[in-house]
C-alpha cells in the first residue's frame, strides 16, 4: 500500500497517540469519581445535610422547559432526586472560599453565577412543585 505524502504525515503526527489508543478506547469506569452533566437555568446551593455539605440543585419552573435526568439518550423527567440516599458512597468534598468571594472554588467560573446577595433574591424557597421542576441533590463535589 502506497502512502501519499499527506497521509504519511499525518500518521507521523497522530504516532505519539498510538500508545494510548487502546487505554482510550477501552478505559475501564472507575469508581473513584462520577460525572453529572447539568444544562440549564438551575438554582445551586451549598447546604448542610446530616452534618455533611450537599450541592442543592434547583430546577424553578419556566414555561416550555423540562428536568431531565438520566443516562445519554435514556432521559426521563424527574422531580426529586437525592444521590446522598441512592448512592450513599459517593465521596463528599469539602467547600472552599477565596476570600471575598462568596461562591466556593468548586463551582468553575465558567458557568454564570450570582450570589443570593448580588441578585437580592435573599433566602430560596424550600422545595415546592408548585414553584420548581424539580430537585438534585448530590455530595459536595471535588470540582
Amino acid at each position: 500500500m502506497l502512502l501519499k505524502r499527506r497521509a504519511l504525515v499525518k500518521t507521523i503526527l497522530m504516532s505519539p497517540l498510538f500508545g494510548l489508543m487502546k487505554s482510550l478506547a477501552f478505559a475501564e469506569p472507575s469508581a473513584d469519581y462520577y460525572n453529572f452533566f447539568l444544562h440549564g437555568l438551575f438554582f445551586m446551593e451549598l447546604k448542610m445535610q446530616n452534618g455533611k455539605p450537599v450541592l442543592e440543585i434547583k430546577a424553578p419552573k419556566v414555561s416550555r422547559h423540562v428536568l431531565l435526568g438520566g443516562a445519554r439518550k435514556n432521559l426521563k423527567p424527574i422531580q426529586d432526586l437525592d444521590f446522598t440516599k441512592l448512592i450513599p458512597d459517593l465521596p463528599y468534598g469539602k467547600p472552599t472560599y477565596i476570600s471575598g468571594n462568596p461562591i466556593p472554588t468548586q463551582v468553575k467560573r465558567s458557568i454564570l453565577q450570582f450570589s443570593k446577595g448580588e441578585t437580592g433574591v435573599g433566602q430560596l424557597k424550600p422545595f415546592d412543585l408548585t414553584l420548581y421542576h424539580g430537585r438534585i441533590t448530590l455530595p459536595w463535589p471535588d470540582e
